[in-house]
């Protein structure tokens, strides 16, 4: 009686055992099995994560590019400064200016003049309209102003129109020759040439005149 009892009590055990380790396995099987079973699904989330990934770089990529080369984009005839406009450029002998092809024919500064020395002759831009884009050459410094005109632009993007507070933000140190003041005329250094200075004259809060020059220009004040 004792073995007998000691068997079922061994036979219970197993039986139960077989059971749980038959119930596991189920579990097991059942949880691991569409993680085995369907790499497709694996194989479609790589795929399409993939393709989303240089779909977004492609698509952000042109926003920065232009925001680099929209203030670039002025071509060099229309960009005055730092030292000249397009081939024209400060310093330059009569024959050199003409040769860019960018200015008409030279005539006295003044009706009458007869100087042979100093500032002695002038001409204006092709492109400008009427009475603006005038250049002047002076005998000891060659080309010596460069006046601008409606849509030209500094490199820093100032130009005719532009109001005053574009002016002081790109040339901290403009300086208008009445002290304190923004209205007429004023000065500022050009950054990237320091032979040249801007001259900048405001009406009404936008700039009227704008002129590329050399520091000691001879032709007025």
């Amino acid at each position: 009686m004792r073995t007998a009892l000691l068997l079922g009590a061994v036979v219970l055990p197993a039986a139960l055992l077989a059971t749980g380790c038959s119930s596991d396995v189920q579990t097991v099987g059942g949880s691991a099995g569409p993680v085995t079973a369907s790499p497709s699904a694996v194989a479609t989330t790589t795929t399409t994560s993939t393709a989303v990934v240089p779909a977004t770089s492609v698509s952000s990529a042109p926003d920065r590019t232009v925001d680099v080369t929209v203030p670039a984009s002025r071509p060099a005839s229309m960009t005055l400064g730092p030292t000249g406009l397009g081939k024209l450029k400060l310093g330059m002998t009569q024959a050199q200016a003409n040769a860019t092809g960018q200015i008409n024919v030279w005539g006295p500064v003044y009706d009458g003049q007869t100087a042979t020395k100093g500032c002695i002759a002038k001409t204006t831009l092709k492109l400008a309209e009427k009475g603006r884009g005038v250049v002047y050459f002076s005998t000891g410094l060659g080309v010596v102003i460069i006046d601008g005109f409606g849509g030209m632009a500094s490199p820093q993007g100032i130009g005719v129109g532009s109001p005053t507070s574009e002016v002081l933000k790109a040339y901290p140190d403009y300086s208008n020759v009445d002290e304190g003041q923004t209205e007429g005329r004023g000065y500022a250094a050009v950054p990237g040439n320091s032979g040249a200075t801007y001259r900048i004259e405001i009406k009404d809060g936008r700039v009227s005149h704008f002129t590329l020059q050399s520091t000691k220009q001879d032709c007025y004040e």
